[in-house]
């Protein structure tokens, strides 16, 4: 849509964007063979959302001297010259808001704390997630403040999401760190299951699911 965007109504006057894509299936096997198609293609830059992407392609960027720009990071990208994130890392989208929820929450109101349980995949974004969720957990200063439900992961491509909402239904905050048509799937059928807690995802995933 950004893109798109650019195109239509021409901001920088005498700018052409020209968009080329390869849908590699999230299959790792085909990220190669994607740029060097889109290489080929003519690219002069890549965007590639996830890090593991990037991680593969790192040599090949550097000898090609090819800007990349990602919307999910890890820490150590932040120190290769040729990515660019205009996100922070998944461990830092993990933390703030349970900072956030921990700030903002009833506790005297509601006489108890918040339960919260995270939604996740085979996938670095979720490990990622995941540590910054077991960061707090494991700090004194946040003993108590909420009450961790669990983590569940689920395959590659899921789209049926009841035993997910029989282990979330009471949790009042659920992160979710996929994307794509598995967020999707899974928010609406939360809420056409009955749930009525809050989502909280990072910066890839609504804005993918919207």
């Amino acid at each position: 849509e950004a893109l798109l965007y650019y195109q239509e109504q021409d901001p920088i006057k005498g700018i052409y964007i020209d968009f080329t894509h390869y849908d590699h299936q999230l299959n790792y096997s085909r990220t190669i063979d994607g740029y060097t198609y889109l290489k080929a293609q003519g690219m002069d830059l890549l965007y590639s959302m996830g890090p593991t992407e990037r991680d593969m392609l790192r040599t090949y960027v550097e000898q090609d001297q090819m800007p990349v720009v990602g919307s999910q990071a890890r820490e150590d990208s932040y120190n290769f010259p040729w990515i660019f994130n205009i996100t922070t890392t998944q461990m830092w989208q993990g933390e703030a808001p349970l900072a956030w929820i921990m700030e903002t929450w009833d506790y005297a109101g509601k006489g108890r704390a918040p339960k919260i349980g995270h939604q996740g995949y085979p996938l670095n974004s979720t490990d990622q997630e995941q540590l910054a969720i077991d960061k707090v957990l494991a700090d004194p200063a946040y003993a108590g403040k909420f009450v961790w439900v669990g983590k569940d992961v689920a395959v590659m491509s899921n789209t049926a999401w009841s035993t997910s909402y029989q282990k979330f239904k009471d949790c009042d905050y659920v992160f979710i760190s996929t994307t794509g048509n598995m967020i999707a799937t899974f928010v609406s059928q939360m809420r056409d299951l009955g749930y009525k807690g809050a989502f909280v995802t990072n910066g890839d995933g609504f804005s993918g699911y919207f």
